[in-house]
């Protein structure tokens, strides 16, 4: 599923405190605080980076990306447990999933079996992360986005359109 090609409408990110940045489909204000020890945690509404330099704006954009890429790997594989029976009734073998970074797609099916997640989709509501993995799962019984297609996924996912309308202007 290839990300929308409109304009992007979420300003580049500085990774300063008092930014906003996304998380599990809900906002979070960013609180960049000096610490001797690296991290980041959720704390209510606020994502809080503890990092030696607070102004190394490289840094912590690494450890709030380390932060994501740790969630995506603890959501994603929940989230395929959750949608994938209707698939799995249809015949369809448990795919491996891979997350990693992707630029032009939130997700992609192989033929081999594989289903790749995009670590950004993290930032996005489970019902989201959901309708991504139907997606790519409808992808295992039809290459293309065929009327066979739409029909099977509007089957396991009757407000897929939604979801996608969603996620096109949630993670802009």
């Amino acid at each position: 599923y290839r990300i929308a090609a409109k304009p992007v409408f979420t300003p580049d990110r500085c990774y300063l405190s008092g930014e906003t940045h996304l998380f599990a489909g809900r906002p979070y204000r960013l609180a960049v605080e000096r610490s001797a020890e690296p991290f980041v945690r959720v704390d209510g509404t606020r994502l809080i980076i503890g990092a030696r330099e607070p102004n190394d704006v490289a840094h912590c954009r690494r450890l709030l990306t380390a932060f994501f890429a740790m969630e995506a790997r603890s959501l994603f594989p929940l989230r395929l447990k959750t949608v994938l029976p209707p698939f799995e009734r249809k015949g369809l073998k448990r795919p491996h999933l891979i997350i990693r970074r992707m630029t032009k797609r939130w997700g992609s099916y192989t033929p081999n079996g594989n289903i790749t997640l995009n670590v950004d989709l993290v930032r996005a509501g489970p019902n989201l992360i959901d309708y991504v993995i139907c997606h790519e799962l409808a992808h295992a019984f039809y290459g293309d986005h065929s009327e066979e297609w739409r029909n099977l996924l509007s089957s396991v996912m009757p407000d897929w359109e939604e979801r996608k309308s969603q996620l096109e202007t949630t993670l802009r």
